[in-house]
Parts: C-alpha cells; structure tokens; sequence
C-alpha cells in the first residue's frame, strides 16, 4: 500500500545486475551465455538488442531464466529488424515479443522486486534531438533499414525509414501508464529505469554523425518522472558509468566479439537493500565474490570448449 499501483514479485530478490547488447547470434556469444553461473537469487536487467531471429530470442531468453531468478527486458532496434520471409512489420515483431514474453514470464512491465528496489522498463526509440546542434538535414546517414513501419505508425513517408520521429513517440506513448503509477516522491524505494536507448547526448561520447540514431530527450523526462536513482540503457556498445544531476547512468554492453568495451558479464546495480558501489568505489568489486568466482569458471569452460572444437 502506498507504493504506486506496479506489482510486487512473488520472490524477494537480493541483487539485480545490467547487461545490454548481446547479440546471443552473433559469434560465440551464445556459448558465452551457457557457460554463466546460475544465480537464483539475482534479477537481470536486458537493455534491448538480445538477437534478431524470433527463434534465437526466445532460446536466449530461455536460457537466461535458468542463470538468473528474473529477467527483466525491453527489445533494442535489433530485434524490430525483418525481412520479407518473416511476412510482418517491425511492429507486428515488436507485440510478437512482448506475447513472448509474456509466455515466457520475463517482465517487461515494472515491478517492485523486494529490498525496497523497484525496476521499471522503458520503450523507446530515436530521434536527431538527443544531441545539442544536430538535425538530421545537417547528417542524414542509413540506419536500421532493415525495419518496416506501418504507416498507421508513422503517417507517410518510406517504410523502411526508421528516423521518421513518430516511431519514438509511439513507443514513448507506450510508457505513459507505467509512468502515472509510478511511486510518488519522497517514498524510500530505489527505482530503476532501463531503455534500450540513449536518454541525454552526456551519456553518449561516440561519432557525432550517429547522434541522430542513439536516443531521445523525451526519456530522459520519464527517467525523472519515475524518480530514478539509476538508469540502465544500451546501444551505443560504449560502456558508461556516470552520475548526472543525481541519477546513475549505466551502459554495460557485452557486444559483438573482439570489440573494445565488450563486458562478458553484467554488472551490479543493486544489493542487500542498497545501491551497488561504482567501478573503482572503496574498491569494491562490482560483482560480489561468488558470482565472479563462478563466471570465471564458465569462461574457463568456454576457453577449453574452444580449445577442443575450433
């Protein structure tokens, strides 16, 4: 009572740790994935971009509730790429993952998951506003041009253009409700948001003429109106650990093999009741000591799996 209108889990969990883009088809990705710890007692926070396929987001986010307690997720702008074997929009995709989801019983609604920590999931997309003194008619580059608009969605313009602004506001739309029962200020509860996208141009530092397709302003405000202490988000595969204005941001990307910020396992946000310290914090490790001692040993396993097989 008095905690908004979100639910409460069933299960009382302990620590909640963030991982974003990871791309399970894509190299050994997904043999990384098999050979993590179980951690039962831990939720996993998935800020989008999981895979492409149907099939493999399914497998992937199967095999994660079986590491982890429970998952937490929101799709990126890969898993909206179709093609035309698929016979569906990007649309049609995006509710197909959410029926998936729900079959599955990985949350993409918020809820409260116990040590006075609530997590909230975020839709989104991007628009050129993220970034001071960009539009799009100064750099107009292809970008997601693997994804197909209804035009109920965006009103007119080409299908496969995915820039077209009206994408983000439906998607941002689709927070409103979580938004207005979200808990009211002053409450002791430590509220997590997470996107697959990019809320404010400080927390992306990559090419400025991507800045058009990493995010929008307009999350940034819902961050706030929930009353984040933390926001988790992806995308751009650049890793962020960052205080703005009294808000946490974190990009924890695991990426594509070989790539300079690639993290090969999450990172944590959130336990016993607290806030999680930051890299380099009283130096404290960022995963407590048994998770790190076990995830080793699943990469040591994938390294002679390597070793045997390739």
């Amino acid at each position: 009572p008095g905690l908004g209108e979100w639910p409460t889990l069933p299960k009382a969990y302990g620590e909640v740790v963030a991982w974003s883009d990871l791309h399970a088809d894509r190299g050994s990705n997904m043999e990384h994935l098999r050979c993590l710890p179980e951690l039962p007692d831990t939720v996993l926070l998935l800020a989008g971009d999981l895979a492409t396929s149907l099939d493999v987001i399914e497998s992937s986010l199967r095999l994660l509730q079986r590491k982890f307690g429970a998952v937490f997720y929101v799709p990126g702008n890969h898993e909206l790429w179709v093609s035309k074997n698929e016979g569906m929009s990007s649309m049609h995709k995006f509710l197909a993952i959410l029926e998936l989801c729900e079959r599955l019983g990985v949350h993409t609604r918020p809820a409260f998951i116990g040590g006075g920590c609530a997590i909230c999931p975020l839709f989104s997309w991007y628009k050129d506003n993220l970034c001071d003194r960009f539009s799009r008619e100064k750099v107009n580059i292809p970008f997601d041009v693997q994804t197909l608009w209804p035009w109920d969605i965006t009103g007119s313009g080409d299908t496969h253009d995915a820039q077209q602004p009206e994408i983000a506001d439906f998607f941002l739309g689709l927070n409103a409700r979580r938004i207005e029962t979200a808990p009211r200020p002053g409450q002791a509860v430590f509220v997590v948001t997470f996107s697959h996208f990019v809320p404010r141009q400080e927390c992306y530092s990559g090419p400025r003429r991507l800045c058009g397709v990493m995010g929008c302003r307009e999350l940034e405000e819902l961050v706030r109106r929930c009353g984040a202490r933390c926001h988790v988000f992806g995308h751009s595969h650049i890793a962020v650990d960052r205080e703005v204005e009294g808000v946490r941001y974190l990009q924890h990307p695991m990426g594509y093999p070989g790539e300079y910020y690639r993290k090969t396992w999450p990172v944590r946000i959130f336990v016993g009741g607290a806030a999680a310290p930051r890299d380099g914090e009283a130096g404290r490790p960022q995963l407590s000591e048994r998770m790190r001692l076990r995830v080793l040993g699943g990469e040591l396993k994938w390294l002679l799996w390597k070793a045997v097989w390739l």
